[in-house]
């Protein structure tokens, strides 16, 4: 093979690992957490929201949703657990 065909086989797949690299980088720096607790300020933070072993003090949490609850939902959970 010559050097200008090496280069256009190869060049297509380095590119490819080159992006997938770059987007593994921007996720890994925009993840939720990064090192803090992430229970405090989530959504499901309630003894009845959440049943995950490693709360209050989760870092990375697959559930995890920013913000709170909204009312339907909370009232729906008290109204569950009361059943219980």
């Amino acid at each position: 093979m010559e050097t200008s065909q090496l280069v256009g086989h190869w060049l297509e797949p380095g590119i490819i690992v080159c992006l997938a690299l770059a987007l593994s980088a921007v996720c890994i720096k925009l993840r939720p957490g990064k090192g803090e607790y992430l229970c405090s300020d989530c959504r499901f933070n309630g003894d009845g929201l959440c049943l995950k072993e490693e709360r209050p003090e989760a870092s990375v949490c697959t559930s995890y949703r920013k913000g709170p609850l909204p009312e339907s939902a909370i009232s729906a959970s008290v109204s569950s657990t009361e059943q219980t």
